[in-house]
C-alpha cells in the first residue's frame, strides 16, 4: 500500500516561513527512517527538512544536537550546518504542536562512500581509499569529543551498558527478533553478557569514552569534492569510542577483503589519534554489541524492509559469531581471510 507524502509536505510548507524560507519552495522527499527528510530548494536556501517521528526525540535534544554540531563545524569537521529558526531555535512545533521539524544546509554533489546492505552481501564495492579516510574522519570526531567537556545540561540517549544491553537499550532487544530459535536466543543472551563484562572493564575515562556519532554507517558517509561530510546525528549521545568504530566496520565484516579494509580503517584513525590498546582488544566486544543492536532495531519493526534484511541475512551472521565470542572471546570476523565466505551468501 502506497502512503500520501501530502500531509507531511504540508508539515514542511508550515514550517518554511519559520526558518525564513518561501513556501513556494521545491519540496523532494529524500527518505524515511525514523524521521522523513526533505530536500528544499528556494532563491538562496537548499536545505534538508526533518520532521522528526513523535516521541523519538525531544526539542531539548535537537537542540543538543544542532549545538553539537556547531562545535563539530568551529573545530574544521564537514557536517551538516543547523539553521536556526526565527523563534531564536533549532527545533520548532507543527501541525498544532504534535510534530518538531528541524533544518540543516544541503550538502550539493555529495554521495554515499557505499551502500551497507550492499557491500554486507558482496553486491556493491567499497574503496580502501575511502575506509582510511573514514577512519581519519572518526579520529578527528573523537579527538574532539576527548578534549571538549560535555555540558551539564547534556540531553541525548547514553550508549552505555543499559544503552547496548539492558532492558531498555537504545535500539531494542536484538533476542526479541521474531525469526531467532530459543537456541539463537540463548546464544545471543549469552554473548551480550561476555561483551559487557569486556566493555565495562574499560572504564569511562575521556580517552575511551565521550560524544560518538553512533550510526557511522556507509549512508551516513558523504564524499564531497572537500573531503568526507559525517551526517545524520539523530543517534549522537555520550558513548565508548570503540562502539563507533564498530559501526564504521560492521557492514564489511562478510566482505573477502575485510581485514584489507579494517587495517584502513584503523591506519586512518590513528594517523590523527591513538587508539588505546584496551579498546582494540575490545573491539569483538563492540561488534557484538553492534550486530544485536541492529537486531533490536528490526525486532521492533517487523515488515520494514530494512528488518526484513535483519532477519535474513544480518541475524544469522550475528548469531554464529556471538556463539564464536562466548566460547573464544572474538567473532572470528578481525584480521581473518573471508574469501571463502560466498558474497550474497552468509
Amino acid at each position: 500500500m502506497t502512503v500520501s507524502l501530502a500531509p507531511s509536505v504540508a508539515l514542511v510548507r508550515e514550517a518554511l516561513p519559520l526558518f525564513g524560507i518561501d513556501t513556494s519552495a521545491r519540496i523532494t522527499f529524500i527518505k524515511e527512517r525514523e524521521n522523513q527528510v526533505f530536500r528544499v530548494e528556494s532563491d538562496g536556501h537548499d536545505c534538508a527538512v526533518r520532521i522528526h517521528r513523535p516521541g523519538y526525540r525531544a526539542a531539548a535534544e535537537i537542540e543538543c544536537e544542532s549545538h553539537h554540531l556547531r562545535g563539530l563545524q568551529e573545530a574544521g569537521l564537514l557536517v551538516p550546518e543547523p539553521v536556526e529558526s526565527l523563534l531564536g531555535g533549532y527545533a520548532v512545533p507543527v501541525d498544532g504542536d504534535q510534530r518538531l521539524v528541524s533544518v540543516q544546509r544541503w550538502f550539493p554533489d555529495a554521495f554515499p562512500i557505499a551502500d551497507s546492505f550492499q557491500v554486507f552481501t558482496g553486491a556493491g564495492p567499497l574503496d580502501q581509499d575511502d575506509m582510511h579516510q573514514l577512519g581519519a574522519v572518526m579520529g578527528r570526531h573523537h579527538l574532539h569529543a576527548e578534549s571538549t567537556t560535555p555540558p551539564e545540561s547534556l540531553r541525548r540517549p547514553a550508549w552505555d551498558l543499559d544503552g547496548l544491553f539492558g532492558p531498555g537499550a537504545l535500539w531494542g532487544d536484538g533476542t526479541r527478533l521474531r525469526s531467532l530459535t530459543p537456541e539463537d536466543r540463548l546464544s545471543l543472551a549469552q554473548a551480550a553478557e561476555a561483551a559487557s563484562l569486556v566493555i565495562e572493564a574499560l572504564g569511562r575515562d575521556r580517552s575511551v569514552f565521550g560524544a560518538i556519532h553512533a550510526d557511522m554507517t556507509f549512508e551516513n558517509v558523504l564524499a564531497t569534492g572537500n573531503g568526507l561530510v559525517i551526517i545524520d546525528f539523530d543517534d549522537f549521545g555520550e558513548g565508548w569510542f570503540g562502539f563507533d568504530i564498530a559501526t564504521a566496520l560492521f557492514f564489511a565484516t562478510p566482505h573477502p577483503n575485510f581485514a584489507i579494509l579494517a587495517e584502513a580503517f584503523l591506519r586512518g584513525y590513528e594517523s590523527v589519534r591513538e587508539l588505546e590498546p584496551a579498546v582494540g582488544g575490545a573491539l569483538d566486544a563492540f561488534l557484538i554489541a553492534r550486530g544485536m543492536s541492529y537486531l533490536g532495531w528490526a525486532a521492533d519493526r517487523p515488515g520494514d524492509p530494512a528488518s526484513d534484511f535483519a532477519e535474513s541475512r544480518l541475524a544469522p551472521w550475528v548469531v554464529e559469531a556471538a556463539k564464536r565470542f562466548t566460547g573464544s572471546g572474538s567473532t572470528g570476523w578481525l584480521y581473518q581471510d573471508n574469501s571463502s565466505t560466498p558474497q550474497g551468501e552468509i
